[in-house]
């Protein structure tokens, strides 16, 4: 009897224990088997050779403009067809046949186009099993996916023939091969070697005296600002730039100011900076405007921080006067603002000539052109120079050795 009683404790004990093991082995395998899975999607998702094959196609659909049509497109869509049974779709006739070739030589089976941000279309993915042209394993992948959002761009998703998934940002903005070109007139926006000569007129004595109330308190290299105090009196208070300019050539000149100090003016005007044929013999400064509307009225009122204005004038010589006209100010004023930062701002399309270009013509101080570093060390750069960069720059004006 007691024999029976040990035999069937070791059954029961052997069972126990086969059990445990089996179970055991049964969840390391699942563990196991589930790494093995993880690791073959890993390897399928966004290899280096799929990226540039889908990254080829961005790029193709950015050159012919079609980023922009698709971002515009998208609307409350979560996502756009761009191919899928062996041809592409939604894309523009005349880029069908290259757009095919491409897919075919990358081994494309599908692509969508959606946001950058992907918390729309995984939600969507989530709860549209409907949806046959989303394939489980293609939720998958974009289950996997980032959601960051990131401004300006899309996202392509793709399924290869071959099984394996990628995705790329693709810039949604519209295509263009221009970039700002700012020309800085750098050390000459110092006002302090600029030409104060009087006109020539019956009013010459007290010009002059008019001069001599006008201070520049100091000159800040790194903002190229002036601070500038100036305390008007009867006549016409003016500060000139000499420009070298080209006849029948229009020009935008920018320049940075702030009032520090609010002021009363008459007829409601204030500083008034305008581009001039001549220096002014008389106080009639706007018959001598190079064309309408080559002034700006500056802010009277304290400004917490600075503005930019900008004139655009056609020269009709080689010198043309850029003067800030402090004579509009009610007599007996005192005026305290900064000003300069004199600058040329136009976009320039790459590999296209400079071209000719406003330059400084102080008296004292030549010219010596334009480079591409502030201190001289870089190109020079002359009308007949092709653009070499395509991305924004900035060009400076080169004073020469002078003193006055």
């Amino acid at each position: 009897m007691n024999k029976m009683n040990d035999k069937g404790f070791l059954l029961a004990e052997s069972l126990i224990v086969s059990t445990f093991v089996l179970t055991v082995l049964i969840y390391l395998f699942a563990q196991f088997s589930n790494l093995m899975t993880n690791h073959k999607k890993s390897y399928s998702y966004n290899s280096v050779e799929n990226i540039y094959d889908l990254g080829s196609m961005a790029d193709f659909l950015k050159s012919t403009g079609q980023n922009q049509t698709l971002k515009n497109g998208l609307g409350n869509q979560s996502y756009i067809v761009l191919f899928k049974d062996n041809t592409c779709q939604n894309v523009l006739n005349s880029s069908l046949n290259t757009c095919n070739s491409l897919a075919s030589a990358m081994g494309l089976e599908f692509m969508i186009y959606t946001k950058s941000d992907m918390s729309e279309i995984k939600e969507y993915a989530k709860s549209n099993f409907m949806d046959t042209l989303i394939t489980q394993d293609m939720r998958d992948f974009i289950m996997k996916l980032d959601s960051i959002n990131i401004e300006g761009m899309g996202r392509l998703i793709a399924k290869f023939t071959n099984g394996n998934f990628a995705s790329v940002a693709i810039n949604d903005e519209t295509s263009s091969n221009s970039s700002t070109i700012k020309y800085s007139f750098n050390d000459f926006n110092d006002m302090n070697i600029w030409n104060y000569f009087p006109s020539d007129s019956s009013n010459n004595i007290l010009d002059s005296k008019a001069r001599e109330r006008f201070m520049i308190n100091s000159y800040e290299s790194g903002t190229f600002l002036n601070d500038i105090t100036v305390t008007t009196l009867s006549g016409w208070e003016h500060v000139y730039i000499p420009l070298k300019t080209i006849t029948n050539t229009q020009y935008t000149i920018y320049f940075d100011y702030q009032i520090k100090k609010a002021y009363t003016s008459s007829e409601g005007k204030a500083i008034e900076v305008q581009a001039l044929n001549n220096m002014p013999d008389n106080s009639d400064c706007r018959s001598l405007l190079t064309s309408i509307g080559a002034f700006r009225i500056l802010n009277k009122e304290a400004m917490s921080n600075h503005g930019t204005e900008s004139i655009t004038f056609t020269a009709s010589g080689e010198t043309t006067y850029l003067s800030i006209n402090f004579g509009m100010v009610a007599d007996g004023q005192t005026v305290e603002m900064l000003i300069g930062n004199f600058r040329l701002i136009k976009d320039l399309s790459d590999k296209e000539k400079y071209g000719s270009q406003l330059s400084p013509n102080l008296r004292d101080y030549p010219f010596n052109g334009w480079n591409t570093e502030r201190d001289g060390l870089g190109f020079n750069i002359v009308d007949n120079t092709v653009k070499y960069s395509k991305e924004n720059q900035i060009l400076y004006a080169i004073k020469g050795n002078g003193g006055q």
